[in-house]
């Protein structure tokens, strides 16, 4: 039974049946998680992933070490240069991006930027309301709106309410025909890997990037999330552990704008 398996174990069948297995959502210390961006991938290594990707809010700093760290490996382990964009309706997750994208602008605006840059648009965890950042919108959008993104993220692991929020999401992906995205949403090392993207035959990040542009990724909830322990832990990080990462947050925020201003401008 996979409740009965270690999430590492979860990932392991999952290779073996073909599949590369990814975690396209998680935050370092670059924005309001607690790790490093190599402290990520050694984890998201040893868990047996096939890649991972960065998607800190507003800012893609890490993903030059995170790369790094990658490397080191030389198996072949992926890591997407990522952001979790803040649009005026709601957070995108912008896959394969070089330089920043700036926050606060259009739907139209955002996916605009991250296709110029050879990226994907992805709708990050619609309908949440507990859990998550900002859902995307989808009430206020049109059909055309709708076509300017690539994906959805059917499985985001953090969600906490409502809880059919990513069935939700599941259907609307399949009503537009949009590629199905899943990622964990980690800010802390115990929730990586608790939700998955998987794919098939795919070895690097352009190979990747096709792959969701064609429509031919899926997404996997881990099934050590309907473990108590599991829950308990989401709760207690989003109630308790929510009050260091903000303070994290608003300092990385003003170090940026006020102490270090031109690093701000950096890309890898």
């Amino acid at each position: 039974m996979m409740e009965d398996l270690s999430l590492g174990e979860e990932i392991a069948q999952l290779r073996e049946q073909g599949y590369d297995v990814f975690d396209l959502h998680g935050h370092s210390r670059y924005s309001d998680g607690d790790r490093t961006p190599e402290q990520m991938v050694r984890y998201a290594h040893d868990l047996g992933l096939s890649g991972i990707a960065i998607t800190d809010h507003d800012g893609i700093k890490g993903y030059e070490r995170a790369r790094a760290e990658a490397e080191k490996y030389n198996d072949g382990f992926i890591v997407v240069p990522g952001e979790e964009v803040s649009s005026e309706k709601g957070h995108i997750l912008a896959y394969g991006v070089s330089q920043k994208v700036l926050g606060g602008l259009s739907l139209e605006e955002t996916t605009s930027l991250i296709h110029e840059q050879g990226g994907v648009a992805v709708a990050a965890h619609p309908y949440s309301t507990l859990g998550t950042g900002d859902p995307l919108s989808f009430e206020e959008l049109s059909d055309r709106q709708f076509s300017l993104l690539d994906g959805v993220e059917t499985y985001n692991g953090s969600v906490l309410w409502p809880k059919d929020a990513n069935e939700k999401a599941e259907k609307l992906a399949e009503t537009y025909g949009l590629a199905k995205i899943g990622g964990s949403d980690a800010h802390t090392r115990w929730a990586q890997g608790l939700g998955l993207t998987i794919t098939e035959d795919v070895n690097d990040v352009e190979g990747l990037l096709e792959a969701i542009r064609e429509g031919r990724t899926d997404s996997v909830k881990a099934a050590v999330n309907d473990r108590t322990s599991i829950k308990v832990r989401k709760y207690a990080e989003y109630f308790i552990g929510g009050i260091p990462r903000g303070i994290r947050y608003l300092w990385t925020a003003f170090r940026e704008r006020f102490i270090d201003p031109e690093e701000n401008e950096e890309h890898p």
